[in-house]
């Protein structure tokens, strides 16, 4: 193969291929946001496998949480019959985004390291570097870079779904809020998970009223974003209260959760609570946003240590350490992509031009050698 064969091959596949799978995953990502199967308890659209619940689960938090209800808080208007199929619809569509997940990271995971394998095998263990070279690693680099691009299109896509079923997440917790405190008054231990769990509530209230797209109109969402708000102020007064006072002020949480939880099931966004909407112009709300630059720390040392370690497995095996400069890239920075936020910084370009920087230093590596070894054999 000559070099120029080999030169367009490598252009082809560090471009072409990265573009197709990130607009398959484009088109994937627009099929299940269109279709939300999650919704109806499914792991991806056009598939009718409907994802099952542990009915003992249900029954549990059920329970506790109706005999919470019953000693402490009001009268609901949903009947016990719709709140337990709630909870169970809340708990299927928690089962179905994780499955969701698990199963998509988990064939992209299987893709990666076969090609890795292949990278690091095809590497020749001596200086010389060929044009059929080139072609094979920028093949395998080229799909590295497209899985890690379409990891960064899932990732975000996956995160924006969780964010939309928030309000099924809200109604869990509350559930699981009362269900924790029934445990408390009957002796158990957990005033902080109290405090916890409310902080959680708070979070997936606001990731539904900043995200959702059941908002269309600016007005709506403005209104629903303050009254989520002045709703959000009060479940931390009462919870920093619950941890001030302890068991005796349980009750007053049991009423007001009861209430929250009443009304999303009733899909009452604009009067979750009775509660005066805040009229200084805050639409300010905590999401889970704000937990991000918490995990990107931990995302950037777990993908540095992956990086570090192929690094070390590549080279034991007698790769050439430049030659493995294209997969660390790809390790160190495809997590950074896929599940980094906004402040991280790592773009779908900036990954881009930091494989093509690797390719290029892998290639001048290993091409000056093989012109000092002939510029040797010249000599007597």
């Amino acid at each position: 193969m000559s070099w120029t064969r080999a030169l367009l091959n490598a252009s082809v596949y560090l471009s072409l291929i990265p573009l197709l799978w990130v607009a398959g995953a484009k088109l994937f990502c627009s099929a299940v946001s269109e279709k939300r199967p999650w919704r109806e308890r499914r792991v991806f659209p056009f598939i009718p496998v409907v994802v099952g619940v542990h009915e003992r689960q249900v029954r549990k938090l059920f329970r506790s949480a109706c005999a919470a209800n019953r000693v402490y808080g009001p009268q609901l208007e949903t009947t016990r019959k719709e709140l337990m199929k709630e909870i169970r619809h809340a708990l299927g569509i928690r089962a179905s985004l994780f499955l969701m997940q698990r199963v998509v990271t988990g064939f992209m995971f299987i893709a990666v390291t076969v090609f890795t394998v292949i990278f690091i095998i095809h590497v020749p263990n001596d200086p010389g570097f060929t044009a059929r070279d080139l072609s094979v690693l920028s093949f395998a680099a080229g799909t590295l870079t497209a899985v890690a691009l379409f990891m960064l299109v899932y990732g975000r896509g996956i995160r924006q779904w969780y964010r939309e079923a928030s309000d099924a997440a809200a109604i869990e917790l509350c559930a699981d809020i009362l269900s924790l405190i029934w445990v408390i008054t009957r002796g158990g231990r957990g005033v902080l998970d109290v405090g916890y769990r409310c902080s959680l509530l708070r979070q997936r209230l606001g990731d539904f009223a900043e995200y959702s797209g059941y908002f269309f109109e600016a007005e709506t969402r403005k209104g629903v974003l303050r009254h989520v708000a002045a709703v959000q102020k009060e479940l931390a007064t009462h919870s920093d209260k619950v941890m001030k006072e302890g068991e005796a002020a349980l009750p007053g949480m049991v009423e007001m959760v009861s209430v929250i939880l009443d009304r999303l099931i009733a899909q009452r966004w604009l009067g979750l609570l009775d509660v005066a909407t805040l009229d200084d112009g805050t639409e300010v709300v905590q999401s889970s946003v704000e937990t991000d630059s918490k995990r990107d720390g931990l995302i950037l040392i777990g993908g540095s240590a992956v990086a570090a370690f192929v690094v070390g497995i590549g080279a034991a095996m007698g790769a050439p350490v430049a030659a493995l400069m294209p997969v660390a890239t790809m390790f160190m920075l495809g997590p950074a992509m896929m599940w980094g936020g906004r402040k991280i910084g790592v773009s779908p370009r900036i990954f881009l031009d930091s494989m093509r920087d690797s390719m290029g230093g892998e290639n001048g590596a290993t091409a000056t050698p093989r012109s000092s070894e002939g510029a040797g054999d010249g000599n007597p």
